[in-house]
């Protein structure tokens, strides 16, 4: 969309349009750029969660469908995560290049600066909403992971707690 830059020399407005330009193609390489990292920390989670998996399987034969069940919910959180990451670099990208089009057709530097202001305080809100869902979300993982090894530990505990001192 805003990739070329047309400097004309009768508009005085043509250095500005060439920042704005500048700032749009910057956004969209840093949202790709965004997005292909949010692709490469969902890898890893998912290659963590299912190591986890494995070791949970080795280690706990006898609770198998209760680690397969584990591992399948965090998969699912795993996946809304990833989900919500490419969703908000989206939408980010989609606001910035938004506010950018609008901003050139402001003549007011104090409109620009309020626009950039509402820009910044919207990104920060999505931004903590966000973390607040990740959290969440990576709470969940660690519980599903965890579930079948609280489980087995209660089991020896009550286990353990049948014998009699002697």
């Amino acid at each position: 969309m805003a990739t070329t830059k047309k400097t004309n020399p009768i508009d005085p407005f043509a250095p500005v349009r060439d920042t704005i330009l500048e700032a749009v193609n910057t956004a969209k390489a840093q949202q790709e750029k965004l997005a292909g990292a949010a692709q490469v920390e969902a890898d890893k989670a998912r290659a963590a969660a299912t190591e986890g998996f494995d070791q949970a399987i080795e280690a706990y034969r006898e609770n198998f469908e209760a680690a397969v069940g584990a591992t399948k919910a965090a998969a699912e959180n795993l996946s809304k995560i990833e989900e919500m990451t490419r969703a908000q670099a989206s939408e980010l990208a989609e606001d910035r290049v938004a506010v950018i089009l609008k901003a050139m057709s402001i003549t007011d530097p104090s409109e620009l600066m309020k626009l950039q202001a509402d820009l910044i305080a919207a990104e920060q809100k999505k931004a903590q909403a966000m973390v607040k869902e990740a959290t969440t979300l990576y709470q969940g993982v660690a519980k599903d992971l965890f579930a079948p090894i609280q489980a087995q530990m209660t089991k020896a505990f009550e286990t353990a707690s049948k014998f009699k001192a002697v």
